[in-house]
């Protein structure tokens, strides 16, 4: 059997039977059935990502906040030898967190988004929704954001993820991920969506909100921006599908595995005599919602992203 970096093909024809190996991709759960002469399976497992916060809606006299951006998803992948498994296994797919809605009373403060669910296999393992956004609370200087830690295992390598957003009563905010192309780092960051803008008290000044996440695929390409929320209103831009590979096996890559992971969406601009934008739905698969823009009594205020759905991809290896 080849080893490091070259992988197997789909199907060898030897003395002692075809190796072959066989792609599943899963956005529902369900059940999966163990096929005749498995050697092995390899899972990369998404959770679902969190939901973004609303902003606050509240008086000119008051700093407010936007809602907080949401953790994206963590990752799992792992090889799972055929004498552990049984004849089924259950899976689950996490869906993705909800985005708290709009503020549609005066004097009233942020809610947080909820939580992604978690993508496992039954008695195996899972990997953990994205965090829902902190409150966005009716007035102070710093907004709430998603700080949530989860891991991603890569054969015997252990990552940590960490998804990170933030804003003060002012623009909103998101951070970028670094370019990380070996999977031989020891740590990585992943993250969570932009921020809602904020208000500043007595004034009129309107902010835009935080930018989506950027993430790196395979071969170190960033995916477009999702944009930030004008000050005014805007709405923040949804993330990106179907990105990153930087997570796949040489197998999944090489069988064209189609679900990737997604990237977070951005935070809606505040608004004065308007209402606030809404934050960005996350990307699928895993993506965080961004947080919705402030705004002030008689103007509805942004509502949250949507958190990105989970996904669960599977390589059968056999020999028969």
């Amino acid at each position: 059997m080849a080893v490091g970096k070259f992988s197997l093909p789909a199907t060898i024809s030897g003395g002692s039977g075809t190796y072959t190996t066989t792609l599943r991709q899963y956005t529902t759960s369900g059940t999966w059935t163990k096929p005749s002469g498995l050697l092995f399976i390899e899972v990369l497992l998404v959770g679902g990502g969190g939901g973004g916060g609303s902003g606050a809606r509240q008086a000119t006299t008051l700093s407010i906040r936007g809602g907080g951006g949401a953790g994206a998803a963590g990752f799992v992948y792992y090889i799972i030898n055929a004498a552990d498994l049984g004849s089924t296994v259950t899976y689950t797919v996490g869906a993705g967190g909800t985005g708290s809605a709009a503020r549609t009373v005066d004097n009233s403060s942020g809610t947080a988004g909820g939580g992604g669910g978690n993508s496992f296999l039954t008695g195996f393992i899972a990997a953990v929704g994205g965090l829902q956004s902190n409150v966005s609370t009716s007035s102070g200087d710093n907004n709430g954001a998603a700080f949530g830690t989860a891991n991603f295992y890569r054969v015997r390598s252990s990552y940590q993820y960490r998804s990170e957003t933030g804003s003060s009563a002012g623009p909103g905010s998101s951070s970028l991920v670094p370019n990380i192309t070996s999977s031989s780092s020891s740590i990585f960051w992943v993250s969570g969506g932009g921020s809602g803008a904020g208000l500043a008290a007595n004034t009129s000044t309107v902010y835009s909100g935080g930018a989506g996440a950027r993430i790196v695929n395979r071969s170190g390409t960033l995916n477009t921006l999702p944009a930030a929320g004008s000050a005014g209103g805007g709405a923040g831009a949804n993330g990106v599908d179907n990105w990153n590979d930087l997570f796949y096996s040489p197998a999944m890559l090489s069988l064209a595995a189609s679900l990737k992971v997604g990237s977070s969406g951005a935070g809606g601009g505040s608004g004065h005599t308007v209402a606030g934008g809404n934050g960005g739905n996350g990307g699928i698969y895993g993506g965080g919602g961004g947080g919705g823009g402030a705004s002030r009594n008689g103007y509805n205020s942004g509502a949250g992203g949507n958190g990105g759905n989970g996904c669960i991809i599977i390589v059968e290896h056999t020999l028969s």
